[in-house]
C-alpha cells in the first residue's frame, strides 16, 4: 500500500504476531515502540531479533525491561542481494501476507 508501513512481529517459523500498520512519514525508530507495546508480554522470548531500523537504545532498553532479554540487530553487511540471518522469515512472512505480490 501506498502511503502506509506495516511492521510485524513473527515467532521463529513465521507466524504472525502483531501487527501495525502507520503512516509512511513515520520513522522506524519511532514506530518501534508502537510494535513492541503491543506484544503480548505474557509469552516467553528467548531472543529478540530486531532489524536495522529499529537499531536505538529505547528499543534495547524497552527489550531488556519488559521482555528481559538482550537483542540482536540484523545488518546487511554489502551491497547486492544476500540472506539475511532470521530475516528471512520476516521476509517470507510479508511475502504471505502480500500474496507474493512486488
Amino acid at each position: 500500500m501506498k502511503g502506509r508501513k506495516r511492521q510485524i512481529v513473527v515467532d521463529t517459523v513465521g507466524s504472525l504476531i502483531r501487527a501495525l500498520v502507520h503512516p509512511a512519514n513515520e520513522r522506524d525508530k519511532t514506530a518501534v515502540r508502537y510494535v513492541m507495546q503491543r506484544i503480548p508480554v505474557t509469552q516467553r522470548w528467548r531472543r529478540v531479533v530486531l532489524d536495522a531500523g529499529y537499531d536505538t537504545p529505547a528499543a534495547a532498553a524497552f527489550c531488556r525491561r519488559i521482555f528481559d532479554v538482550d537483542y540482536e540487530i540484523v545488518k546487511r553487511t554489502g551491497k547486492g542481494f544476500e540472506v539475511l540471518p532470521r530475516r528471512w522469515v520476516v521476509e517470507r512472512t510479508f511475502a504471505w501476507l502480500g500474496k507474493y505480490r512486488r
